[in-house]
């Protein structure tokens, strides 16, 4: 709670630090994450890069609920129960 009030006094602004802990992963991984576009931002100029608090847990919440969608059997061809290997257009079998 402190936490988010301290963010919430420098106008909600977190760096990337701030967000990698909140994610549970390493700051570089962050940044991966804004160079493919996948992160939503702020720019400070060409090279500074903050997130907003709402936006990284707005974020959060569409990616819970993107993996709860999704279906378990996504991987197996229809009709048939063996997973395929969509990169090699072959199945693979299981011993």
């Amino acid at each position: 709670m402190a936490e988010k009030n301290q963010s919430q006094s420098q106008g909600g602004l977190l760096n990337a630090k701030k967000v990698a802990e909140l994610l549970g992963i390493r700051p570089w991984m962050v940044y991966q994450l804004v160079k493919r576009g996948e992160l939503p931002t702020v720019r400070i100029g060409s090279r500074i890069v903050r997130f907003r608090l709402e936006s990284i847990e707005d974020w959060i919440t569409e990616r819970e609920a993107a993996s709860l969608s999704r279906s378990p059997t996504a991987c197996l061809n229809p009709g048939n129960d063996e997973p395929s290997d969509d990169r090699a257009g072959t199945r693979l079998h299981y011993l």
